[in-house]
């Protein structure tokens, strides 16, 4: 993958949703209940790993968390990230690979007492495929890459809202295959479908959209909504290794911006990613100043913890 590329899509702020009750006598704050976070790999010709799902509740344990960067021997890489914290009421996912590769992540929240109304703030966030320039790829190779939050009201049986968006790339014309779709009256965030030489993407956000009459919705639910968000991000692709000069092993670029590093030999190999952000439900509009910072610091943290654990290990 190309390392600049994945340089971009490492600063990217992700996707934030903010609840928030309505101003009515029935209103209640938004709080998160629960949490689980799930995640699976599959290198080259390796078996599928599933990692052990992460669940919280509280007041017991607030964390949810799935993280795992593998890569093999023959330069296939695979970037893994749910999490959740059903105290600073943020969560997210993410899913990336470079060479052969099958990612997925997925977050699940459980969002209760949010009254008769809920709005949603949205940051960037994106979709991309890249084929780096120089590469010549072989009949079947492929990359690709699919997003989708799942917003339940009441069970999905009451409402159900999705916002999805898909990228495929290879040999067969036209080479590029893209899908969006978002339910009437849904997330909208609003998915714009960018190209270059060598990488597509769809980017969406920022945007702010309320969802109203959830008391006329699920009028068996007056003033006491449970709502349930659903992130799932993943990344497939499939791609011959491939020798190029910077670095010890073809797709090594991954695993070098994990760690902060520049170059690698992964700047010629194939990759995709998906990634989200968080929902952040509060129970006031006064939070949607400063949403931007707090998640782009902590995003910032993480990458600084998880490149100084890999440094040591």
């Amino acid at each position: 993958m190309n390392t600049a590329l994945l340089s971009r899509h490492s600063q990217i702020l992700p996707l934030c949703l903010l609840a928030a009750s309505a101003a009515s006598p029935m209103a209640h704050a938004a709080t998160i209940s629960y949490l689980q976070a799930d995640g699976s790999y599959q290198l080259g010709s390796a078996a599928l790993v599933i990692l052990p799902s992460d669940m919280a509740t509280p007041p017991g344990t607030t964390n949810a968390d799935v993280l795992s960067f593998p890569s093999d021997s023959s330069g296939n890489q695979a970037g893994i990230h749910a999490y959740g914290n059903s105290v600073s009421a943020s969560f997210g996912s993410r899913a990336s690979g470079a060479g052969s590769y099958d990612v997925t992540s997925k977050i699940a929240v459980t969002v209760q007492n949010v009254g008769d109304s809920i709005s949603s703030t949205i940051i960037p966030g994106r979709v991309y495929v890249s084929i780096p320039a120089g590469y010549t790829a072989n009949a079947g190779e492929f990359v690709s890459a699919h997003l989708q939050f799942e917003l339940c009201v009441d069970g999905c049986a009451t409402a159900k809202y999705t916002s999805d968006a898909s990228l495929l790339l290879d040999t067969i014309s036209p080479f590029l295959h893209s899908s969006m779709f978002e339910t009437p009256g849904g997330f909208n965030i609003g998915y714009v479908l960018n190209s270059g030489p060598n990488d597509w993407s769809w980017d969406f956000g920022p945007s702010i959209q309320t969802f109203t009459g959830l008391d006329t919705l699920s009028p068996s639910h007056v003033g006491d909504h449970t709502l349930i968000y659903t992130i799932f991000a993943e990344a497939h692709g499939w791609s011959h290794a491939i020798d190029c000069a910077g670095g010890s092993h073809p797709g090594g670029a991954l695993a070098n911006i994990i760690n902060g590093e520049p170059g690698g030999q992964g700047t010629c190999q194939p990759g995709s990613g998906a990634q989200s952000g968080d929902p952040l439900p509060e129970p006031g509009s006064l939070a949607l100043f400063g949403i931007g910072m707090a998640v782009l610091l902590r995003s910032r943290r993480q990458q600084d913890r998880l490149a100084k654990s890999r440094r040591r290990g």
